[in-house]
């Protein structure tokens, strides 16, 4: 767990931005933009580059966020490229930097004043700023437009960024193998901006295992272009495989590099599919669909009923998991809390769904409880605008109620109705010329053609019927019910049966303004009811137990609110749903391709150089992905973890860290058995 340090900045009397650490400006007040713009933008030919650009996606690395300068600039060029260029099959800029100082909201703030040119994209990057907390933070700026702002060293960010098909599915942690920086060429980089403060004032960061790093991420045609023009930093990007020439410097600057990969030792990057089937009517398989529909992809969206899991729940909260032994789960949540908060306010600019940014509490009804809570509210890696200790008066005057007791509060954190948000989703989804939509068919049967590497998909109809299709891409968003297929009979996962209950909110209560969490839940009012619950049972039967979770429901909220006990009853019961969870053995959710046991057993063979076991055609799976066992928090963590899925199938820049991609791999359990000696 690595608190970050935030940068050291003072600004002159001219505004410049000055860093005290590495005493050096950030830019010059004068001339700055069209430094940025002469440097990086020509440099590297961008313009030129996106009116032959085949694909529909262009990405850009910057090795210094700074202020923001460089990528600014390019929003608001790419933004003019858009609108001359409507028909232009290049739609989307993904711009990547790193940043292991970060400058604070404010100074970032009082830095991008110099610039009012450029407020239409300043101000969107203001509102999104991510807490400062390390790794990386992907932002939608525009339905054009995204950000990955990694946030730590250089080097140890490109260590955790991966490429291939190779690295991403099976090698590391679970066969003994490390990210390679070998082959070149292969990545998704288009264009590398090689700022930061100048090697002699910053010689960490300007390492040969920059450049390979570079080599390795970068498309076969990367290129990149920097402000120096350092004799061990042209060496280096030479040895990475780098064409570089020397070109007239900016200004004063006699002289600085350019270049791009060469090409001798490059290859180009595999074509994507452009036509997938998205199985399942949740949560899950509805950001699914709509972050592929994002990257112009066709998909086919099956389902039997829409919400009909505890996604057609009328209120659900968003708050992050955390723990104060910072994990790959929590890093799950916290990254996924923020991307969800962004993307859900985003939705709403395309449809209507109720949405509220109220605030979350969870309160410390136990000793236990209060300590734990002390030791996150109290970690310096989570900062106060995430998550603070709160007193019982302070909580009390939050949520509108008289509590008994404080507790921790995410002032970010708010609920949202899953079951409007699906219903609302699937209307938009319905009008897009990508989707089809193919409600009432369930998914009976799935098989591998391995002759043909496609998926072929059986459905039964509600009328009885069956039809038959075949994909060369498949995604199971069906929660526990991905257990039924044989290609999955070696993923954990487990169903677990909640209820929650409805009743009409009384005066006092429906004073509510927050969502407050025990060892349970209540959301605000809304349409003169609020939400409790909610039970957990391995009893899968959706009928039985409703009353007895309905008292369970509301004896649970009386304990954990006693000053409010008398708000709590049966009798103001109007309403109860119980839906089917799943939920991973191990409690991270599950997201990503499937191999086929044989293949793992394989692997698991050539890693203890052992013979392999002969693999035929039908047991090397291709183009099968998993996304399942979110749980209770499929609300906070489905966003991002559909935006990661989609990017993976799209062969672009991931929004997590290798390290966690890894933790959410499916095919970990049969790995771990490998290992036990069970399999």
């Amino acid at each position: 767990m690595t608190k970050i340090t935030t940068a050291q900045i003072e600004f002159r009397e001219n505004g410049t931005p000055v860093s005290q650490s590495f005493d050096d400006i950030y830019f010059s007040r004068e001339d700055g933009l069209t430094e940025s713009i002469e440097v990086f933008q020509q440099g590297n030919r961008l313009l030129t580059r996106w009116q032959a650009c085949e694909k529909s996606v262009f990405t850009i690395a910057e090795t210094g966020f700074g202020t923001g300068l460089n990528f600014l600039a390019v929003c608001q060029s790419f933004s003019q490229f858009i609108q001359q260029n409507p028909t232009h099959k290049l739609k989307r800029l993904h711009f990547i930097s790193f940043e292991k100082y970060p400058l604070e909201k404010q100074s970032l703030r009082q830095a991008l004043a110099n610039w009012p040119s450029l407020a239409q994209w300043s101000e969107p990057l203001l509102n999104q700023y991510p807490y400062l907390v390390a790794g990386p933070h992907r932002l939608q700026l525009s339905a054009n437009i995204q950000l990955d702002l990694w946030i730590g060293d250089v080097q140890d960010s490109l260590q955790q960024m991966q490429t291939t098909k190779l690295y991403q599915v099976v090698k590391p942690p679970y066969f003994g193998e490390q990210v390679s920086r070998k082959p070149i060429g292969q990545g998704f980089v288009d264009a590398w901006f090689l700022d930061g403060f100048a090697p002699s004032k910053n010689p960490d960061m300007w390492q040969q295992g920059l450049f390979e790093h570079m080599a390795r991420l970068s498309s076969a045609h990367g290129s990149f272009s920097t402000f120096t023009a350092a004799g061990f930093v042209r060496r280096g990007l030479i040895a990475a495989g780098f064409k570089v020439d020397k070109v007239a410097g900016f200004g004063r600057k006699r002289e600085r590099i350019q270049g791009y990969l060469n090409q001798t030792s490059a290859k180009p990057a595999p074509a994507k599919t452009s036509n997938i089937a998205v199985i399942g009517g949740g949560i899950a398989a509805i950001c699914t669909a709509m972050q592929l529909l994002k990257r112009d992809l066709t998909v086919d969206l099956y389902y039997q009923q829409p919400a009909s899991g505890a996604s057609g729940n009328q209120q659900g909260a968003i708050y992050p998991l955390l723990q104060n032994d910072h994990n790959n789960l929590i890093e799950v949540y916290l990254k996924g809390f923020y991307y969800a908060k962004q993307f859900y306010q985003n939705c709403l600019n395309l449809f209507d769904f109720p949405l509220e940014w109220c605030g979350v509490a969870q309160l410390n009804f136990s000793k236990l409880i209060a300590e734990r809570q002390q030791a996150i509210t109290s970690n310096p890696y989570f900062p106060a605008e995430l998550v603070k200790a709160v007193d019982k008066q302070t909580l009390s005057k939050l949520s509108g109620i008289q509590l008994d007791t404080g507790g921790m509060y995410y002032p970010d954190g708010g609920w949202i109705s899953p079951k409007h948000f699906v219903e609302g989703a699937l209307d938009y989804l319905h009008k897009q010329t990508h989707v089809n939509i193919w409600p009432q068919h369930q998914l009976v049967e799935l098989t591998y053609q391995g002759d043909n590497r496609s998926w072929q998909l059986d459905f039964q109809l509600d009328n009885n019927a069956k039809i038959r299709k075949n994909y060369d891409k498949v995604v199971l968003a069906t929660g526990h019910q991905l257990a039924q297929f044989n290609a999955c009979e070696h993923v954990a996962i487990e169903a677990l049966r909640g209820q929650v209950s409805h009743l009409t909110a009384t005066t006092e209560m429906a004073n509510l303004k927050t969502v407050l969490c025990h060892k349970g839940y209540i959301t605000p009012n809304w349409l003169g009811e609020y939400c409790i619950g909610a039970t957990f049972s391995r009893d899968l039967d959706l009928t039985s137990n409703v009353k007895v979770d309905n008292h369970t429901n509301v004896v649970q909220q009386q304990k954990f609110l006693p000053n409010q006990a008398d708000n709590f009853s049966v009798q103001r019961i109007v309403g109860q749903r119980a839906a089917i969870r799943a939920a991973s053995l191990d409690h991270i959710p599950i997201m990503g391709e499937v191999l086929s046991t044989a293949e793992l057993k394989y692997y698991h063979a050539k890693k203890n150089r052992q013979r392999p076991p002969e693999l035929t055609p039908q047991q090397q799976y291709s183009g099968l992905y998993l996304l399942s066992g979110l749980g209770s928090r499929g609300l906070t963590t489905a966003p991002l973890l559909a935006e990661t899925l989609a990017a993976t199938i799209a062969n672009e820049g991931l929004p997590l860290s290798h390290k966690v991609f890894e933790a959410l791999n499916p095919n970990r359990f049969f790995y771990r058995g490998i290992k036990r000696g069970l399999v």
